[in-house]
Order: structure tokens, then C-alpha cells, then sequence
């Protein structure tokens, strides 16, 4: 194998195995990057953590028992889930998002209180990886 085969081969597993890491190509700037959200009893998990300022899409799950919802606070948003979700079930926010960090929480009676809240860092930079 040649030495630029051996480069290129290389290239391509060290990309591939950076997506387990939460490190990913960047995406185009007009579709939104999809964050999953994942909501248990005393937790909000948000994966990846860092993104890009711009569009996002929250694909949050009810991972509980109990009826859990989302409440998205920062730099010039302060957004919910229209409804509660229920165990089991998936909903969909879209946000356009500004550099800062967001907290998310479970706005449902003391959820927030008793651990459901996590933070989500949104960079400045279009050229970070992506999902």
C-alpha cells in the first residue's frame, strides 16, 4: 500500500472514529443540528453539549415514569414544550439559537428543583463539528 493510500485509509478511521466522541463534519448552516434530548426522574440529558449558533431541533424523549416536559431559558429565548410528554413518548422543539449557554429544565411542578436541568453551550463558530 502506498503511502498516500496509507494516509487516506487513515483519514477516514480516524473520522469514523471520532463519532462516537460527539464529534461530527459540520452540517449545512439551513438544517437544523438535531440534539436529543432525554428526560428521566432527577435528570435532563442533552447530547452533544456544545453546538453551533443557529437552528436546532430538540428530539426529546420521556425516558420516566411520570409526565416530563421542556423549558428552554438563554440569551433571548425562553421556550416549552407545548404539552407534557408522556413515558415513552417523543416531541420536537425548534430553536434558532444565539452563542451563550441555555439551561433546560423540566417545567413540571418541583422536576427542575429535584435535578431535571442540564445546560447546553452554543458557540459562535459554524466551523465546530457537528452532528
Amino acid at each position: 500500500m502506498s503511502s498516500g493510500s496509507r494516509l487516506a485509509l487513515g483519514l477516514v478511521l480516524t473520522l469514523g472514529a471520532c463519532a462516537p466522541l460527539g464529534l461530527y463534519r459540520p452540517g449545512d448552516a439551513n438544517t437544523p443540528e438535531v440534539l436529543d434530548v432525554v428526560l428521566r426522574e432527577g435528570h435532563v440529558d442533552v447530547f452533544p453539549g456544545l453546538v453551533a449558533r443557529g437552528k436546532v431541533e430538540l428530539d426529546i424523549v420521556n425516558e420516566g415514569t411520570l409526565e416530563h416536559g421542556i423549558h428552554v431559558v438563554g440569551p433571548g429565548v425562553d421556550e416549552q414544550s407545548d404539552e407534557l410528554i408522556v413515558p415513552g413518548q417523543h416531541s420536537r422543539l425548534i430553536l434558532r439559537l444565539t452563542p451563550g449557554t441555555y439551561v433546560l429544565t423540566c417545567p413540571d411542578g418541583d422536576h427542575a428543583a429535584r435535578g431535571m436541568r442540564t445546560t447546553l453551550s452554543v458557540t459562535d463558530s459554524t466551523g465546530s463539528f457537528r452532528r
